[in-house]
C-alpha cells in the first residue's frame, strides 16, 4: 500500500488543497521550459471539452485478512474538462480541470448501486504534427496532476457500502486530431486514458479497500486562441505583402554586428503586382518556376536562409548579402540572379509565391547595398529544387533560403 493515498495524509479529502498544488507545478512548468530567444513565439489559448467517459472495471481489495475482495464495474458517463495553454513553435502546455461522473453497475456478481464522481487537475504538455495541409493537426500528449475519487453510497460492498472519498497522483495519455476552422478557432476529437492508482476507502464497518481508478474518454473539444493563428506568418487567403523598403545602409555600418535586423513584415494586405499574373494552376506554376535568364557563367554564390514560412533577413543574412553586395562591385559582373526557395510544407501554389517574396526582399536588400537595380534578376522556384531532398510536407531549415549567382559573361 502506498501511503501517499493514505486518508491521512494532507491532500486527503480537500479537492482544494490538489488544486492549488496542480496550478503551482503548472506554473512551474511554464516557466521552466518556456522558449526564450528570437525564435520563440507563444500564443495562449482557452479550450473547453466534452464527451463520454468509459471507466474500466477494478478490484476493491481488501486489506484485512479474510475480507474477499470486491469487483467493481462502472456504467459509461459524462465527462468534461477546461484548459488554459500555451502554443510554441510544435509543443504546447496547459493546465487542465476535469470531471467525469459514473454510476456502479456491477459490484462483485450482482446489480451495484450509487456512483463515482471524479475532478482534479493536469499540467499536460503535447505535440502537435505539421501536414501538407496546416489546418489538419494531429497530436500527441501526456499529463500529470492529482484528483481526488468520490464514492457515493457504493454498495453493496460485503454487507456494507463505500461512502468516502480519497486523493491520489494522476497521469494522463492523449492523442487526437485537430483541425483549424478559422485563424483562431480548432475544433478537435480528443482521447485519453487516465489512471488514479492506489486509492484507499474506507466502508461503513470501517474495513480499508484500495482500488486503482482507470478509464478511457472520447471528447469533443472547441479551441480559441487569442491572437489568431498560431503560425503568425502565414494566412490562408494565400495573401503575400512585400517587405518594407529597407533604408540604405552606409558602408561603415556593414559590420555584422552593427546591422540590425528588419521588422518581421507582414503577410496581410493586397497582393503585389508582381504576382498578379498567378492563377491558381500547377502547371502555371511550374511554368514561372523554370521561367529564367539565360546561363552565364558562375563567379561566386551566396545564400541566405529564412524561417519557417518567414521572409525576414536577420543579422546573417544581411552580413552575408553586405559581401556578395561587395563582391558584386569588386569583379566585373554582368548579372546578379537572385533565387528563392521553400521546404516542401504547404502547397506548390503558396511556396512559389513565398519563393518570389523571399527573392524580392533580397533583392531589395542588395539595392540598398548599392548594387545596380537593372543588374538584378529575382525569381522564386518555390519547392521544386530542393538543397536537401525531403518528402511532402516535411519542414527543413537547409530548404528555405534564396541563392545569389554573380554571373559574368
Amino acid at each position: 500500500m502506498g501511503n501517499f493515498c493514505e486518508k491521512r495524509q494532507p491532500f486527503a479529502g480537500s479537492m482544494q488543497s490538489v488544486l492549488t498544488f496542480a496550478l503551482g507545478v503548472a506554473a512551474w512548468g511554464v516557466a521552466a521550459f518556456w522558449p526564450t530567444g528570437a525564435s520563440a513565439f507563444a500564443q495562449w489559448y482557452l479550450e473547453g471539452r466534452a464527451g463520454v467517459s468509459l471507466p474500466l472495471a477494478g478490484d476493491a481489495e481488501a486489506e484485512d485478512a479474510g475480507i474477499p475482495n470486491q469487483r467493481v464495474r462502472l456504467s459509461p458517463g459524462p465527462t468534461a474538462s477546461g484548459a488554459v495553454g500555451a502554443v510554441f513553435d510544435g509543443p504546447r502546455v496547459e493546465v487542465e480541470a476535469f470531471y467525469r461522473q459514473s454510476d456502479a453497475d456491477t459490484v462483485g456478481r450482482v446489480d451495484g448501486d450509487g456512483s463515482i464522481s471524479t475532478m482534479g487537475g493536469m499540467l499536460n504538455g503535447y505535440y502537435d504534427f505539421e501536414l501538407s495541409n496546416p489546418d489538419i493537426k494531429p497530436f500527441v500528449g501526456a499529463g500529470l496532476g492529482f484528483a481526488s475519487v468520490d464514492a457515493k453510497g457504493v454498495a453493496p460492498v460485503n454487507g456494507s457500502q463505500l461512502d468516502d472519498s480519497a486523493t491520489g497522483f494522476a497521469y494522463q495519455a492523449m492523442t487526437g486530431v485537430g483541425y483549424d476552422i478559422s485563424d483562431t478557432v480548432t475544433v478537435s476529437l480528443h482521447y485519453a486514458f487516465v489512471a488514479i492508482p492506489s486509492l484507499e476507502f474506507e466502508d461503513s464497518a470501517g474495513r480499508l479497500y484500495e482500488w486503482d481508478y482507470m478509464d478511457h474518454s472520447v471528447m469533443l473539444g472547441l479551441r480559441y486562441r487569442f491572437g489568431g493563428s498560431d503560425r503568425p506568418e502565414r494566412r490562408r487567403t494565400g495573401q503575400l505583402a512585400m517587405p518594407d523598403p529597407l533604408p540604405a545602409i552606409p558602408v561603415a555600418a556593414r559590420d555584422p554586428d552593427a546591422i540590425k535586423p528588419r521588422p518581421r513584415p507582414t503577410l496581410d494586405g493586397q497582393r503585389p503586382s508582381l504576382f498578379a499574373s498567378i492563377t491558381e494552376t500547377p502547371e502555371r506554376a511550374a511554368t514561372l518556376a523554370l521561367s529564367g535568364p539565360a546561363p552565364l557563367q558562375n563567379v561566386d554564390t551566396f545564400e541566405v536562409f529564412f524561417g519557417w514560412d518567414s521572409v525576414e533577413l536577420d543579422q546573417r543574412a544581411m552580413a552575408s548579402l553586405a559581401a556578395a553586395a561587395d563582391a558584386f562591385k569588386a569583379g566585373r559582373i554582368s548579372q546578379v540572379l537572385i533565387t528563392g526557395h521553400t521546404d516542401r510544407s504547404g502547397s506548390e501554389i503558396y511556396n512559389l509565391r513565398l519563393s518570389q517574396v523571399r527573392a524580392e526582399a533580397v533583392r531589395r536588400a542588395m539595392e540598398s547595398f548599392g548594387v545596380d537595380t537593372q543588374a538584378m534578376m529575382a525569381r522564386g522556384v518555390g519547392e521544386g529544387q530542393p538543397k536537401v531532398p525531403t518528402e511532402d510536407g516535411a519542414l527543413s531549415a537547409q530548404n528555405r533560403r534564396a541563392q545569389i549567382d554573380l554571373r559574368a559573361q
